[in-house]
């Protein structure tokens, strides 16, 4: 009862891809929300089902090919800066680092990420973009009598899919991600979100 209601507490770091590689015009927000099932990390491994997540997420237009991102979701966040580096055609490449984690009472995480994503556009009304996510993840337990710190390696991939209607972005997103360092079934996640402009 204890482990259940501890892993009830600390959430689950959010896997759902909410951006694709094409950066927001300067001085243009964008505002989204996006929920997502996921399977496999510490809650979903408890209870033996996926588990939904719900992220929130703003970004801001800084400079020409250059944006910031802030996400918040269920027991934590993520921060990242996306920068268009090379227009090909009709593919865009972009790297987001960003640094991202949870907390939940007797456990938590860092995670250093640095997506690589490529965009393309289909139509004028879809765009798809895949992706790769190195990932480095520091989980922290703190227990009254010890304390540990455990550093894994990951790489996630991603694809998306996003169809664009008159003022809103509706995403579909299937994430996978691979724990290197310990001999652990991929995690995944399938997600749903909608985003707007202004």
């Amino acid at each position: 009862m204890v482990t259940l209601i501890t892993l009830l507490l600390t959430g689950c770091t959010s896997l759902h891809s909410l951006q694709g590689a094409k950066t927001l015009e300067p001085q243009t927000w964008e505002y989204a929300v996006g929920t997502s099932l996921q399977n496999n990390n510490a809650l979903s491994s408890g209870l033996g089902v996926p588990v939904p997540q719900m992220t929130l997420a703003i970004r801001y237009g800084w400079k020409p090919k250059l944006d910031v991102g802030l996400q918040a979701y269920v027991g934590g966040g993520l921060v990242d800066m996306r920068y268009e580096f090379l227009t090909l055609d009709d593919w865009t490449l972009a790297i987001a680092p960003g640094i991202g984690g949870l907390y939940g009472g007797v456990l938590g995480n860092v995670d250093l990420r640095i997506p690589v994503r490529a965009e393309k556009s289909l139509s004028d009304k879809w765009s798809m973009t895949i992706g790769v996510t190195p990932m480095t993840q520091h989980t922290f337990i703190w227990l009254p009598s010890a304390s540990e710190t455990l550093t894994t390696p990951n790489i996630g991939t991603s694809v998306r899919m996003v169809q664009h209607r008159r003022r809103i972005k509706v995403g579909y997103t299937i994430d996978f991600n691979q724990n290197i360092g310990r001999g652990m079934p991929p995690l995944w996640s399938a997600g749903l979100d909608w985003s707007f402009q202004r």
